[in-house]
């Protein structure tokens, strides 16, 4: 994930626009035989197949890279996209500041998502964002439901106002910190398996008939606000202080 190292780390309505079905749809307009797909309609079966088909031949898989690379270039190029108004390069898309047109050349370059709210980590390996009611969570390991609320409150700070920036930042923080819920710290790792921090054990593997058994003073609490908020807490601290 290569983020833009100079830009704000909290940003509103940025553009997600990526190849659909990139190397389907690159290998298709090659008009390359496609009847090696079982199942076309299912992405992990064309994934999977199409995977194989580039061990075997590896020239054409380098080919595909070097397509999607430049009909990237080209869908940067045609809409004059600046440095600044680049926020992240993916391999079949890019995130900006601004609508791009001329999306209709060899391969289609679509509007994937429209973000209201953009928060991108302190280390800017990582982002939150809102779309209408929609949270997206990329770069970070072990999410899970119970966390997410907290990232959902992040981007519905009211960032027009600073006094209510940091009054909210120290409510979600408090809420954390003090939450009665095992559920906000179990991290699913199995149908009924859960992972969860506790102060005095470190790191253990619970069953879910445990979960409402422990007492949430044992849970080290602190951790999950390092591990999960304080990258973002710190970087919105950094664009308003």
């Amino acid at each position: 994930m290569q983020i833009n190292e100079n830009c704000n780390y909290v940003l509103k309505d940025i553009y997600l626009y990526d190849i659909e079905s990139c190397h389907f749809q690159i290998l298709k307009k090659m008009g390359l035989d496609m009847s090696f797909i079982p199942d076309k309609t299912n992405k992990l079966e064309r994934n999977k197949s199409i995977g194989l088909l580039f061990r075997d031949k590896p020239k054409l898989s380098q080919k595909v890279r070097d397509v999607t690379n430049s009909t990237i270039r080209e869908y940067l190029k045609i809409n004059d996209v600046q440095p600044n108004e680049l926020i992240l390069r993916q391999y079949d898309g890019i995130m900006v500041v601004r609508k791009i047109h001329n999306i209709d050349q060899f391969i289609d370059l679509p509007l994937k998502e429209k973000f209201d709210i953009f928060i991108i980590s302190i280390d800017k390996q990582k982002y939150i964002a809102l779309t209408s009611e929609k949270v997206t969570i990329k770069g970070m390991s072990n999410i899970y439901p119970g966390i997410e609320k907290y990232y959902k409150r992040l981007l519905q700070i009211n960032f027009i106002s600073y006094q209510a920036i940091f009054k909210t930042l120290q409510k979600i923080k408090h809420s954390l910190l003090n939450s009665n819920d095992t559920w906000d710290f179990a991290i699913p790792i199995s149908n009924n398996k859960y992972k969860i921090h506790f102060k005095s054990y470190g790191e253990l593997d619970v069953s879910m008939t445990m979960i409402n058994l422990i007492e949430v003073e044992e849970i080290d609490r602190n951790k999950y606000f390092e591990l999960y908020l304080k990258p973002f807490t710190k970087s919105i601290t950094y664009d308003y202080i």
